[in-house]
């Protein structure tokens, strides 16, 4: 299976690499695709769509975003929403064009576990990561999307 983690240096992206790097760890066939926001900019159509033809992923997992805090989504609201709404439509799309099967995307205005010291490390989101390999998590705080398989349109 080949796995593209987008947002991998991210706190959730970084968590869902740690899980996957395990489950290759202790035998599972799975290849895992990252590049950093230099190496690939998903908010570039055709750097996606080239990315996805050349890799051909299996699965993608979206967890890529622009992300700033509070004060920076409040200064800058335009910005954050174009940019993610960018990276959302390339990867889904060009993934969706390219065959990949299974994508999950992750997307929410508080994306942190509820029951962690103030202020929060990324070391705090250990464990929020679940044993369930359709699901990322299965905590009582976190209600992640599982993931979802792509079906192509009837006569595609």
């Amino acid at each position: 299976m080949r796995v593209f983690v987008a947002g991998h240096r991210g706190m959730v992206g970084g968590a869902i690499l740690s899980q996957l790097q395990l489950r290759r760890a202790t035998g599972e066939a799975i290849e895992i695709i990252t590049h950093s926001r230099s190496e690939l900019n998903l908010t570039d159509q055709s750097a996606v769509r080239d990315f996805m033809a050349a890799e051909r992923p299996d699965t993608v997992i979206l967890a890529a975003a622009k992300v700033g805090g509070i004060h920076a989504n409040n200064t800058y609201p335009a910005d954050f929403i174009y940019e993610n709404l960018m990276i959302e439509c390339n990867v889904i799309h060009q993934a969706f064009a390219a065959g990949v099967r299974r994508l999950l995307q992750l997307g929410s205005s508080c994306i942190y576990p509820k029951a962690v010291p103030q202020p929060m490390s990324a070391s705090a989101a250990d464990g929020h990561a679940g044993a369930d390999q359709r699901a990322l998590c299965d905590c009582q705080d976190c209600r992640y999307q599982t993931v979802r398989e792509l079906q192509p349109p009837a006569g595609r």
